[in-house]
């Protein structure tokens, strides 16, 4: 679990965790109902039925807020890649087949459907965005990275990081797709499996010269 960026001082008691925790669930149920230009202070105060100085008093800055409210979002994520590594009993291909899937029909959730597509959004009008994007896909890209090279110790270095990103990607633009009400919905669990034989078949590649 990351350090919040919450004021400091602010936060450490239990009344403060819960207040936080009050202040970035209504961040993001505004992310995903309003979209990135809904996103506010004031906003956020009234989805929550407190004062903007309230959310001020927790959250000097909406950039603080928001890079909680993204890695909040990512520990969940975490949380439950520790669960299939647990599960998988030091068996690499079946913790990486697990990931993969659990990744790719979480997609199909609302929540996911919505609320990274209107980060991206956001990435391209304010940098403290882009920056909790980048964090939160480069722990992704970290975890696929130790997989692939445990999968396949003969892959060199750079080879492990272009194949880790082009997996991340390959999930991540199947979003409008796959995702919650859309056109290919209901095909999911097929193009997920697609997803994993194809990248375990990249990965069980030698390098090319």
């Amino acid at each position: 679990m990351r350090e919040l960026q919450t004021r400091p001082g602010t936060g450490a008691s239990n009344k403060g965790e819960q207040r936080v925790l009050q202040i970035l669930n209504g961040a993001k149920e505004i992310l995903i109902r309003d979209g990135y230009r809904g996103l506010t202070l004031r906003a956020v105060a009234a989805e929550c039925g407190i004062s903007v100085g309230n959310i001020t008093y927790y959250y000097r800055h909406k950039a603080d807020l928001l890079r909680d409210l993204a890695h909040r979002v990512f520990d969940g994520y975490a949380a439950e890649f520790t669960r299939i590594r647990d599960a998988s009993t030091g068996n690499t291909r079946d913790e990486f087949e697990a990931v993969l899937r659990f990744i790719f029909q979480d997609l199909g959730t609302r929540e996911t459907t919505v609320f990274f597509p209107e980060l991206w959004a956001l990435a391209n009008h304010e940098d403290y965005a882009g920056e909790a994007v980048n964090e939160i896909y480069a722990a992704e890209r970290q975890l696929f990275e130790e997989l692939i090279a445990r999968l396949n110790p003969r892959l060199p270095p750079l080879r492990v990081k272009l194949l880790a990103l082009h997996i991340s990607a390959s999930i991540e633009g199947h979003t409008m797709f796959v995702g919650a009400g859309k056109t290919w919905a209901r095909q999911r669990f097929e193009l997920g499996e697609i997803l994993v034989q194809n990248a375990l078949n990249l990965v069980m590649q030698d390098a090319p010269d």
